[in-house]
């Protein structure tokens, strides 16, 4: 081999070099790619929401954590106000990603934590601590902007995560609610937020 190479003209030996070097470059750091670039773009639009702060060293849990928490104990529209206007906008930024993008986006653990967990807070934040007594009651203390987020939530996982995951949380809901075991399936569903007509709220 050192012979082959000692043969070898030096602009070649020089351009093969060249060539190696660019390639282990590209090896060891693969260039970004558009869906690279605007997972950066949202990771700074949601810094501070669903992404903690790196500069800030001392803080240890997310505004969305903070949020949930404040809004499942309060459990009435002042104390979930903010968390609601943080989804909202939240929402707004995942639209804004491409669409071949949005999978991305979407396989960020704080992502699908942030989206899957709001929607099953909403849904229990409507359906209490015992099963509403009619469709009439479905809603809480829900108010029709309340209603729109959380369609706008479902349409957002429906096309990040697709159908069967939709389901999968559905059943979840299904097998988990207060005294949900002790109706009829048909009840359940028109008594749950689930069952909610999005067509109405765009």
């Amino acid at each position: 081999m050192d012979r082959f190479l000692a043969s070898l003209p030096k602009n070649i030996l020089a351009t093969l070099a060249i060539g190696g070097g660019i390639f282990l470059i590209i090896l060891l750091n693969p260039p970004h790619t558009v869906c690279d670039a605007q997972m950066t773009i949202f990771k700074e639009a949601q810094k501070g929401f669903v992404f903690l702060d790196p500069k800030s060293k001392s803080i240890e849990t997310s505004d969305y954590e903070l949020l949930t928490k404040q809004c499942r104990v309060s459990n009435s529209p002042g104390g979930c106000y903010e968390l609601f206007a943080r989804l909202k906008i939240l929402i707004r930024d995942i639209e804004a990603v491409p669409t071949e993008c949005r999978p991305k986006v979407g396989s960020e653990n704080k992502v699908r934590k942030a989206l899957w967990e709001s929607l099953d807070l909403i849904s229990r934040l409507a359906w209490g601590t015992k099963p509403p007594q009619s469709y009439y009651e479905k809603f809480g203390w829900l108010e029709p902007p309340d209603l729109l987020l959380f369609c706008d939530l479902k349409r957002t996982v429906l096309a990040v995560y697709g159908n069967s995951q939709w389901e999968q949380f559905r059943e979840g809901l299904f097998k988990d609610l207060p005294g949900v075991k002790e109706i009829q399936r048909t009840v359940a569903w028109e008594h749950m937020l689930l069952s909610i007509n999005c067509d109405k709220y765009q």
